[in-house]
């Protein structure tokens, strides 16, 4: 039901980023186009649990975006890095160059994990989060969510009011 994009932003320019997409997508069939919505936390927690590699889960951050193209019902999960380290740290240019395999008018979904197991977002979290929401404004993407994933809990910021609240104060 969804297809996973591996770019690692060692390894990838925008260019083969959105090739590489534009390949899997080629592949898919009608059968293979996904059903799922993403109308709440826990259908995408859902789709997540596919997604996240249970071996690296607790040892590795790592983030992923998940995009929904209305046009077309496919979801696809994009893999964009990770790291040893306590926190992600893109290069913001990388993390724009990712933003243009996006349509207008995509869903996008944001998720990273916390291999503590404990899903409460940090200040980075947000901030990371904020820089996502300007991002989407401008490309004018649905940014629907940004989900952190423990693997037997997750952190919504739609579900706590933050996503709103970004959103509005970038308005």
């Amino acid at each position: 039901m969804y297809r996973n994009i591996v770019v690692s932003s060692n390894s990838a320019t925008a260019s083969e980023f959105k090739v590489s997409v534009d390949e899997a997508n080629e592949r898919i069939s009608n059968d293979a186009k996904s059903s799922i919505p993403f109308d709440s936390s826990k259908n995408i927690y859902n789709v997540l649990s596919n997604v996240y590699d249970p071996i690296t889960l607790k040892t590795l951050e790592s983030l992923y975006f998940i995009r929904h193209n209305k046009e077309n019902g496919l979801l696809t999960s994009l893999f964009i890095d990770s790291s040893l380290n306590s926190k992600l740290e893109l290069d913001f240019k990388y993390l724009v160059d990712c933003f243009k395999i996006f349509a207008e008018g995509d869903d996008l979904v944001v998720s990273h994990n916390h291999p503590n197991g404990i899903s409460i977002p940090s200040l980075h979290d947000y901030n990371f989060t904020e820089i996502v929401a300007k991002i989407c404004k401008k490309i004018r993407v649905n940014f629907v969510d940004h989900i952190v994933y423990c693997e037997n809990e997750y952190y919504s910021f739609k579900d706590s009011g933050l996503i709103s609240k970004i959103k509005n104060r970038i308005d």
